[in-house]
């Protein structure tokens, strides 16, 4: 086990503030203002009014993020593992994760996600090719009966959230592969991390819990499982709950630098393309 970067009184008292709801949801309300206010600062020449509704929308996306935390993670350890990188972006990058809801086909509802993201980024890029507003944009394509007035609202949001959220990664906690099967039973994995406009990422992530995980038949089947995973694209990473749950601050901060080279890596997305009509309208 590699040396704790922090002292275990530390690691314990970080541990604490993961494992408390209030806790959490107090470091939202405290670290979102600050960023937003750094961000203002860097574009001074930004809409307040645009710059506000931001900041709330992140604000109460991380809100959420926290309450699903808390709703939906399978084990002490998840919790504590989840809090611990959710914390990390809060504290840098606030627009950069978000947090879902278990899915039981965890493959199909990203293929969804992702055609949403892409399809409200060439929206929002067609918008400044023709020099008008998304809103106006939208109204223009519902002119032939093809989307109604609550699509008109699901895309007026997605053309707002793509530009922060659209390269954000994105957690399915209790993710669902049905199609994937290891001894005739579906996979389900701890963590799903992927990213709406950047279908190569795709990464699992297992907490491991010696209790569940310690017998000759399991250990079998976590490495079968890791091969499927493998040969479908998907990187597998795997943490011990022993080292998650006595060292919070150093599985934070890998699982944080691990994605943050992974979008240093990325090269910019390609440019609008007016003659490209593949958008349908439908969420």
């Amino acid at each position: 086990m590699m040396e704790p970067r922090v002292s275990a009184e530390k690691n314990a008292e970080f541990r604490g503030h993961l494992l408390s709801k209030e806790s959490m949801l107090h470091a939202v309300d405290d670290l979102i203002p600050k960023w937003a206010e750094e961000e203002a600062a860097a574009t001074p020449d930004a809409d307040p009014a645009f710059a506000g509704q931001i900041n709330r929308l992140v604000s109460e996306l991380h809100r959420t993020n926290v309450n699903r935390v808390f709703d939906h993670s399978a084990s002490e350890i998840e919790k504590v593992f989840v809090n611990s990188l959710l914390f990390g972006f809060l504290s840098v990058d606030p627009g950069g994760i978000v947090i879902g809801a278990p899915c039981k086909d965890a493959p199909k509802l990203v293929a969804e996600k992702q055609e949403n993201f892409r399809a409200a980024r060439h929206v929002r890029l067609m918008t400044d090719v023709a020099g008008r507003n998304a809103k106006d944009y939208i109204e223009h394509l519902r002119k032939d009966g093809a989307m109604t007035p609550e699509e008109i609202a699901h895309w007026e949001m997605m053309t707002i959230v793509e530009p922060i959220m659209g390269e954000a990664f994105q957690i399915i906690p209790q993710a669902g592969f049905p199609k994937l099967k290891v001894n005739d039973k579906s996979i389900r994995v701890d963590l799903l991390i992927w990213v709406g406009l950047r279908p190569d990422v795709k990464i699992v992530v297992e907490c491991d819990g010696f209790e569940w995980h310690r017998d000759r038949e399991t250990f079998t089947s976590d490495r079968q499982r890791d091969r499927l995973l493998q040969a479908n694209g998907y990187q597998v990473i795997r943490c011990s709950g022993h080292e998650i749950y006595h060292q919070p601050v150093d599985c934070g901060m890998d699982l944080y630098g691990r994605l943050n080279e992974i979008r240093s890596a990325w090269k910019p997305l390609p440019p609008a393309d007016p003659d490209n009509h593949e958008w349908s309208g439908k969420p």
